[in-house]
């Protein structure tokens, strides 16, 4: 069960980066204007969505046992709302200061066919809402001509959001965000370059230096509200000009659960983004790669009774070109793999969550087989006691233990219509592995159907189209449907080689948002 496991550690480590600290740090130069000026901002948005995907094929213990989730369907809504006082104008030592609240407000539905019930053993299911009330934002920033200070909560995100992630909005994604990741945070950033050109922050040589304590909120490994606890340690350089992107990180993380049980661990993060304009296209290449390593004693078994080492890599090339009515991005990805679930390291990586790759593969049928995983390997026929910590084993919908090359293309015929088309065509690194199945095969590599030595996991088709109409200045109403069908892989087979069916998934959004 370790396969999995390390995946789900990894998306956990990064997410304490800068999103109250560099990030924000690189603001553009600021003309002059004497006095003080204080400017209040509100902004909400109401977002209603409807889910419903096919039944999908999984691996049961007996021939007995059902071998199909059937169909399901999720109704669900999300208030969002955020309000911001910035002051600015003052004094060499208080040139801004910033206020910034915010929450999320969820409600919903869920409906499963019978058998269902399996997936009530992931607990970050993205279809799941979260705290009836979360408070996403409540952050002091204050700036002055040496640097940036602020304390408070705030969402976490670094580079592209491989694995510090706040769930913001991606024109080039299919699906939906959810949460993100939202810490307490410490930081202090500064432009040490600043005082070699007598230029006040943050202009001058575009280099912050960012170093910042975290307390964790939530995140795709654990949540305050369920009784969970965490800490970790920011320390992050950035570039930052018009054109050129360079940065790292380094970042520990501590999370413990109510047993006790968790991760300690370091991970090293480097992100790039190169931008220019060819005539009429803006053209980007960004990159983000990060490497994991440290301990998790949450998966526990007899033949690892103290825990694993991690040791995880990952990271995507990204081509992106934009014009006014085309748009394209070629995307390529990987995420380490690990066929040995039962040694003394767990080498698979899963994102971020809300880093949304398709709308079948990851977040709907990886996810479920998954969920199943953790199913079988508590089933009470067959174990006396749950292996330590198979909770944590589900991928909640990231991209997980995958090599992807992933093309989308955007078109505007018209200002208010978005048409997006995507194909995902995603490989393992390794022989796909689950951990019951594999422990039942004696440790050789075997599939959540039972197909051995199998790395292939489908081609994806999606496609989206959203209607935006403006109300008056302010206020906007935007209707999305998106649909995608996924033709599973040689690693979904059975153990008689026999295909899964296609498994198709559809997503309608309707949102009403609006900012003053």
């Amino acid at each position: 069960m370790r396969a999995w496991v390390k995946g789900a550690a990894a998306a956990a480590l990064g997410m304490g980066v800068l999103a109250g600290g560099a990030a924000r740090a690189e603001a553009p130069p600021r003309e002059e204007e004497p006095g003080w000026r204080l400017t209040p901002s509100l902004m909400f948005e109401e977002r209603a969505t409807f889910g419903t995907v096919s039944a999908v094929e999984v691996g049961r213990p007996v021939a007995s046992d059902e071998t199909r989730l059937e169909p399901s369907r999720t109704l669900e809504h999300r208030l969002r709302v955020g309000a911001e006082l910035k002051l600015e104008g003052g004094p060499a030592w208080l040139r801004e200061a910033r206020l910034a609240l915010g929450g999320d407000l969820f409600g919903g539905a869920l409906w499963y066919a019978p058998r269902q019930e399996l997936l009530a053993f992931d607990p970050r299911d993205p279809s799941q809402p979260v705290d009836a009330l979360l408070v996403r934002q409540a952050l002091l920033e204050v700036t002055n001509d040496y640097g940036r200070v602020s304390v408070g909560r705030t969402p976490s995100h670094w580079g592209l959001g491989v694995l510090a992630n706040a769930a913001t909005e991606d024109p080039y994604t299919f699906g939906l965000s959810r949460v993100g990741h939202v810490v307490d945070r410490a930081s202090l950033t500064i432009a040490p370059a600043a005082g070699l050109t007598s230029a006040r922050y943050p202009q001058g040589l575009p280099l912050y230096v960012t170093v910042a304590l975290d307390r964790l909120v939530r995140d795709d490994l654990m949540d305050t509200a369920d009784g969970d606890h965490g800490d970790g340690k920011v320390a992050a350089v950035l570039f930052k000009d018009e054109r050129l992107e360079l940065g790292a990180y380094g970042v520990t993380r501590h999370l413990r659960d109510a047993r006790g049980l968790g991760i300690d661990a370091l991970a090293a993060d480097v992100y790039g983004a190169f931008k220019t304009k060819a005539g009429p296209w803006q053209l980007q290449v960004a990159t983000e790669w990060a490497f994991i390593g440290g301990e998790a004693t949450w998966f526990r078994t007899p033949s690892q009774p103290e825990g694993y080492d991690l040791s995880q890599l990952g990271g995507v090339v990204r081509l992106q070109a934009d014009a006014d009515r085309f748009g394209a991005r070629l995307e390529a990805g990987y995420a380490s793999g690990d066929s040995r679930p039962y040694d003394d390291t767990l080498h698979a990586m899963t994102f971020a969550t809300d880093y949304r790759v398709g709308l079948v593969l990851f977040p709907e049928l990886q996810r479920r087989t998954t969920a199943v995983a953790a199913y079988n390997l508590q089933d009470e026929r067959f174990t006396g006691s749950a292996p330590v910590g198979f909770e944590r084993l589900p991928t909640g919908g990231g991209v997980s233990q995958a090599m992807y090359v992933n093309p989308v293309v955007r078109v505007r015929p018209l200002p208010e219509l978005t048409l997006l088309g995507g194909v995902l065509l995603a490989r393992a690194p390794t022989d796909v592995t689950d951990p019951y199945r594999t422990a039942q095969a004696g440790g050789a590599p075997t599939g959540p159907r039972g197909a051995a030595g199998e790395r292939n996991l489908g081609i994806e088709l999606d496609g989206a189209v959203a209607w935006t109409q403006p109300i008056g200045q302010s206020m906007a109403v935007e209707a999305r449907v998106d649909v995608g069908v996924l033709f599973p892989g040689g690693a979904f087979d059975d153990a008689d080689g026999h295909a899964a069916a296609a498994v198709g998934a559809a997503l309608g959004q309707v949102r009403v948002r609006g900012s003053w």
